[in-house]
């Protein structure tokens, strides 16, 4: 009972903290959402780019400006 006694719990997670991690995984996937939608624009920018989109298999033209 004495170890016990010893070692207290480790306190909770602050919801400030619990708050800051969701908002970081929700803007992670928001980034690899729009990385996802506007990989024509961002190969057509950023050409090396396609070897990592072609790495995911995700091939995409570069768009064109009209």
């Amino acid at each position: 009972m004495d170890r016990l006694a010893a070692h207290p719990a480790s306190p909770r997670p602050s919801f400030a903290l619990r708050l800051a991690w969701a908002g970081s995984i929700v803007l992670f996937i928001l980034l690899i959402a729009l990385a996802f939608a506007w990989r024509g624009k961002i190969i057509t920018v950023w050409p090396p780019s396609a070897r990592a989109y072609s790495a995911l298999g995700l091939h995409s033209q570069p768009e064109t400006s009209q």
